[in-house]
């Protein structure tokens, strides 16, 4: 895994307060971490998500140029029916 700054988006998730004491949990530095590389994490999937979708949409236009080798292809067989 590639090493990431993640200070500035640790402070955009979990503010400070001036005067807080900590209460643990997700405010102790080492959950801040891992809060935001999780959540890096899950937001670069989310995005790979669209980028799939897309593919799919645009092989689908080929589908019928395919001809036999349709169920070899699961990128046109994975989603026959949309999900929305």
């Amino acid at each position: 895994m590639p090493i990431v700054y993640v200070e500035p988006f640790i402070r955009l998730a979990v503010p400070s307060v001036e005067g807080s004491k900590p209460s643990g949990g997700a405010c102790e530095p080492r959950h801040r971490v891992e809060v935001a590389r999780t959540g890096a994490a899950a937001w670069v999937v989310h995005d790979l998500g669209h980028i799939a979708q897309v593919a799919r949409v645009m092989a689908k236009q080929y589908r019928a140029d395919v001809g036999p080798w349709v169920p070899f292809l699961p990128v046109l067989t994975d989603h026959e029916k949309p999900r929305s």
